[in-house]
């Protein structure tokens, strides 16, 4: 992921279901945290629309996404699989992939697409950005 806002994006979204979990009593360290947080839902997939079309681009010319980390390719395998059942349900859209995916990649995510260990690296992150934000901890 390359586009630095649905990065940020991203890291705000992890920190406040982070936050969430934590006023829940559903983890009492980050090892817990992380292993919880890669099992929620996601708002969104946080890949650009043009990234998303470039990479099922590559699925529907039958290329692989060998170079592509494991948790992207099952985000890329999933938003194809709702491209797929998109264009099942309406025939005859007109529609270009692009705004297909300017739609698909704003729904709701089965999961952040992140490792526990990748998740704990953006909170520590996030987390120092808000001290300093805040002033917290001083």
């Amino acid at each position: 992921m390359r586009d630095t806002k649905l990065k940020q994006r991203k890291r705000r979204d992890l920190y406040s279901l982070y936050k969430k979990g934590l006023e829940e009593g559903q983890f009492t360290s980050m090892r817990e945290a992380g292993a919880w947080l890669v099992r929620q839902p996601a708002p969104c997939f946080y890949i650009s629309p043009e990234e998303a079309c470039k990479l099922i681009g590559r699925i529907l010319g039958n290329r692989s996404l060998i170079d592509v980390n494991s948790s992207t390719r099952r985000m890329v395998w999933e938003l194809y699989r709702r491209y797929k059942d998109y264009l099942y349900r309406n025939p005859k859209t007109k529609k270009s992939r692009i705004s297909i995916m300017n739609e698909l990649v704003e729904q709701p995510a089965p999961e952040f697409y992140m490792t526990s260990d990748a998740v704990r690296r953006t909170l520590r992150g996030e987390i120092s950005e808000v001290k300093i934000r805040t002033g917290w901890g001083e």
